[in-house]
């Protein structure tokens, strides 16, 4: 029974039990696409037929279809224009030692508040019991710090540690103005697929995925492909910790400039957005770390939200198209044979093998299925 059919609008029980089960089986859907139907139906039918639902789902169901929309397959991404990290080393290190001193200064002026202003008997107590052990005061500083309730004086005193701090971040911010490369665009960048890549240094998941996704991508760029652009070129969007949290806000900065060091993503764009300006969480639906986009040349949204082994299964499969598209047999094998040596893990072979068997015919297929298994780690 179709939702527009009469018999459907006539039976309202029925009715309703059908466009609550599909609305809630897409609205919680993980299948790469479902959200297009979810915002159709939740668009053309849930919110100007079922009557029942209160105004504050109402509120929220629209709210999730606004973030939705602006990020479907198949439409352009929404443009970021994002201030870019320098690639020095030097500079590298010179920021995570600003970084460093920076939360070091912070516990300091925290300390010297407190010992001025406060008149919680106990804290001083405990900061005084601490001695000169640094990581005792600051656990003691951090716990006060927060502490949900607090009074008028406390209040105060968190207030004039943020103008301290706020100082502090902006000469971070300075010297990153000072250095970096300027701004890109999402929009500018040239490459035949591009990753748009939002993570953050202190998420297990980011630092597990990106290394993979940095290892994949210099590989992948040694293959031959359509045009004399890059294959791959990676957008990574940093996200920061709130300014609120300046303990956290520090870490992840240092931890951000390490990370990018010791894993070589100089290679990629490295972005960021300091001031937060612009509302990249609402463009593309960021609630959670990692997030992957990946676009055609012109920007299409080809692949969203999927994870490291994904990302490499949709190139794979683009770039054995390509080939099989080209029709040149010496191609074919010399490529074949460049990208079993390259991608030279046992993960990554079994990511290839299933590609081939999906897209080759015939004697390719057994031919490159048997030279992947052959080159499989033993």
């Amino acid at each position: 029974m179709g939702i527009n059919s009469p018999a459907g609008q006539r039976n309202e029980e029925v009715f309703r039990y059908w466009l609550v089960t599909v609305h809630n089986f897409f609205s919680a859907s993980q299948v790469m696409g479902h959200d297009a139907v979810f915002v159709h139906i939740a668009e053309k039918h849930y919110l100007p037929k079922a009557y029942w639902s209160d105004s504050e789902y109402v509120t929220k169901l629209k709210d999730g279809i606004a973030k939705k929309k602006p990020n479907l397959l198949g439409k352009i991404a929404p443009k970021l224009v994002m201030q870019t990290l320098s690639t020095d080393t030097v500079f590298l290190n010179k920021l995570i030692t600003k970084a460093m001193d920076a939360q070091k200064a912070g516990y300091d002026t925290h300390y010297k508040l407190v010992m001025q202003k406060s008149t919680d008997a106990d804290l001083k107590k405990q900061l005084a019991d601490a001695g000169t052990a640094t990581s005792k005061r600051n656990k003691v500083l951090q716990k006060n710090r927060e502490k949900k309730e607090k009074n008028t004086i406390e209040k105060d005193i968190d207030a004039n540690l943020n103008r301290d701090l706020v100082t502090r971040f902006e000469e971070i911010y300075n010297m990153i103005d000072e250095n970096n490369t300027g701004f890109a665009a999402t929009d500018q960048v040239k490459a035949d697929q591009i990753l748009i890549w939002f993570w953050e240094p202190d998420c297990s998941h980011c630092q597990k995925a990106t290394p993979e996704i940095q290892k994949f991508y210099v590989k992948f760029n040694q293959l031959t492909y359509r045009t004399n652009l890059k294959n791959l070129e990676t957008y990574a969007v940093y996200l920061p910790r709130g300014i609120d949290d300046w303990e956290n806000f520090t870490n992840s900065l240092k931890h951000w400039f390490e990370f990018v060091k010791k894993h070589d993503l100089n290679v990629w764009i490295n972005t960021w957005d300091p001031y937060g300006e612009t509302n990249f969480r609402e463009l593309y639906d960021i609630y959670s770390t990692p997030v992957s986009y990946l676009l055609e040349p012109d920007g299409k949204i080809i692949a969203k939200r999927i994870e490291a082994q994904s990302i490499r299964k949709v190139l794979f499969e683009r770039w054995i198209d390509f080939l099989v598209e080209a029709n040149n047999p010496a191609l074919l094998d010399s490529e074949m044979t460049k990208a079993i040596k390259l991608f030279n893990t046992k993960e990554e072979l079994e990511d290839l093998k299933t590609i081939v068997e999906i897209w080759m015919k015939d004697q390719n297929k057994e031919k490159y299925t048997k030279l992947i298994t052959d080159a499989m780690p033993k």
